[in-house]
């Protein structure tokens, strides 16, 4: 069975991006691949953040992996930070990764430019995500069209090392999550919809019915009526493609479904399947956070396979690189 890595930084709220552009898939991978998924929190560490909320920020993440429907039983689920394996094979792996190969990370560059001080550590975060990945003897990396580069400079790491030390670890491949992925903002329809920014531009999951439904009905239209999806129409294209993937239905259907209707009834409708869909999980996650010793059992047990797996590998890359 093919071996899935993939994870999420606990920066910020989860939104319905996340979640349909990741979470809702690694559900559906649980019972065709060996999945392992992380909240890597080391990551979320290299741009700005505040150090009182984010052991919440961290349990929030874990808590609606769970209530999406990851399965502990089914997969491996753990906290970046709590496995050192991680952080010890990033050290192994940057001496032999180059200084112009991290200069050319598009979201090095740009989030260089939203940053006060640009640290070592967001530099450095295509290294620290190949050890991730490499750890753990990856065989696929579900991931966005923007987090493509990672998984493949995390390859180009593995090849070098490979090259220079012998065969040590597996070579990712890159699986592009499905068009689903592609939600954007509430505001700006030509902007990923992000964890970061104005609240009003997306739905987090944690949000309750009366804010969905002021949130969608505020979101931005095209100019004209018509439902349709079309390139010319990225807004109401947008609210399709997320009314497509909270519904299952294709926007043909939908399209078909509001022709002679207005945005209005669109909307109240697109409320609806948003709710449906995530409403429970929002639910869900309120009552598991009420048992402290589940959370506490989930990230043990977890951390305990992950950390088995991982020495593992990083005891075969020392020994190659002459370290044991």
């Amino acid at each position: 069975m093919k071996r899935v890595f993939s994870a999420v930084r606990p920066s910020g709220e989860l939104q319905l991006g996340n979640y349909l552009g990741a979470i809702s898939q690694w559900v559906e991978m649980q019972d065709g691949y060996d999945c392992i998924f992380s909240v890597v929190d080391y990551h979320a560490i290299t741009t700005e953040y505040d150090p009182k909320i984010f052991p919440q920020k961290i349990k929030d993440h874990l808590l609606f992996y769970l209530a999406a429907g990851i399965d502990p039983k089914k997969c491996t689920l753990f906290i970046q930070s709590q496995n050192p394996n991680h952080t010890e094979l990033a050290w192994l792996l940057s001496t032999v990764t180059t200084v112009s190969e991290l200069k050319r990370m598009t979201q090095f560059k740009d989030k260089s430019k939203k940053e006060k001080i640009i640290s070592a550590g967001l530099f450095n975060y295509p290294v620290l995500m190949a050890a991730d990945i490499l750890l753990y003897q990856t065989d696929v990396v579900p991931v966005g069209e923007d987090q493509k580069q990672h998984v493949e400079i995390a390859a180009d790491i593995a090849k070098r090392f490979n090259y220079h030390f012998g065969e040590v670890f597996k070579i990712p491949e890159v699986k592009l999550v499905k068009e689903r992925a592609r939600i954007m903002s509430l505001t700006n329809p030509m902007k990923k919809m992000s964890k970061s920014g104005e609240d009003k531009a997306r739905i987090n999951l944690s949000d309750p019915d009366d804010i969905i439904i002021k949130k969608i009905k505020s979101a931005v239209t095209d100019s004209g009526k018509k439902i349709e999806y079309s390139q010319d129409k990225p807004a109401i294209a947008n609210l399709l493609r997320i009314y497509s993937a909270c519904s299952s239905e294709s926007i043909e259907q939908i399209v078909a479904k509001f022709k002679g209707k207005g945005y209005a009834d669109f909307k109240n409708s697109l409320v609806e399947v948003i709710i449906k869909k995530i409403g429970p999980i929002r639910d869900k996650k309120i009552v598991l956070e009420k048992d402290e010793e589940l959370y506490k059992k989930i990230i043990f047990e977890g951390l305990e396979k992950a950390e088995l797996i991982s020495r593992e590998t990083l005891e075969k890359a020392k020994r190659a690189a002459g370290l044991l």
